[in-house]
């Protein structure tokens, strides 16, 4: 059984994979970022806001208490 270091998958990759692997990584984490901040936003409207778009304080609360990678 061969067993490989990270580093020699690395440097055996194909140059596409790694930069396939990288933009699905910034793409993440530019899609956590988002999520925490609309959470955030959520979080400081006010009650008839809240209502205007049909979602109670309890549904705030609830999404804005996920962590970032959750949908």
């Amino acid at each position: 059984m061969m067993v490989t270091t990270a580093a020699e998958t690395l440097r055996s990759a194909k140059p596409a994979r790694i930069a396939g692997l990288i933009s699905g990584a910034i793409k993440n984490v530019s899609l956590w970022h988002a999520r925490a901040c609309n959470r955030a936003a959520l979080a400081t409207l006010d009650d008839r806001m809240l209502r205007d778009i049909g979602i109670t304080r309890a549904d705030v609360q609830r999404e804005y208490c996920k962590p970032f990678w959750r949908i």
